[in-house]
């Protein structure tokens, strides 16, 4: 039963990806979910930083309130060496083969994949201030909703962004 939910749950999320777009909503479903499995030390680990983080917008953030951050964070002076690490490029073949290969699909580490390694690193580092522990975990919930978004995960049509589509009568693309 169990099994079923988790199934269906799944299949919202994919299905409501292609309808709404991702966006702050898909990175705080994913959050959500995450949240109710996160073992109690986990829990309160990531709750600490998070209430001590210099930067935060709310007393006490949980990781569905900043789940969405990085997207806005990338439009930032500071942020804009994030962009590519969003998404990763597969240079695969669908649904006849579906292979991430971290040399060709990674160009020079810069992708979501090598962002979660990278994040997940430094988010154990003791020496880091605050602020720093604080945007690296900002950035792993983030970049972990992003590679749970299939159109982040594929380089045909540049990850959707450039196949049109007609949506509620208007020219948009795959991807929003």
């Amino acid at each position: 039963m169990v099994l079923h939910a988790r199934l269906f749950a799944l299949a919202i999320l994919a299905g409501s990806s292609f309808v709404n777009g991702w966006g702050d909503l898909g990175h705080k479903t994913v959050a959500s979910i995450a949240l109710h499995y996160l073992n109690p030390s986990t829990l309160s680990a990531v709750n600490t930083i998070l209430a001590n983080d210099p930067r935060k917008l709310v007393d006490a953030p949980t990781i569905v309130d900043i789940a969405a951050w990085a997207d806005d964070y990338k439009r930032e002076p500071g942020g804009k060496f994030t962009y590519g690490l969003h998404f990763v490029d597969v240079h695969d073949n669908p649904p006849e083969l579906c292979h991430v290969s971290y040399e060709r699909d990674c160009k020079e580490g810069k992708c979501s994949i090598a962002a979660i390694a990278n994040y997940t690193i430094r988010l154990q580092d003791r020496t880091l201030s605050s602020a720093d522990t604080a945007e690296a975990l900002k950035l792993l919930v983030h970049f972990i909703g992003d590679v749970a978004q299939p159109l982040h995960n594929e380089a045909m049509g540049l990850g959707g962004n450039r196949i049109t589509v007609t949506w509620n009568g208007k020219l948009t693309n795959l991807h929003k």
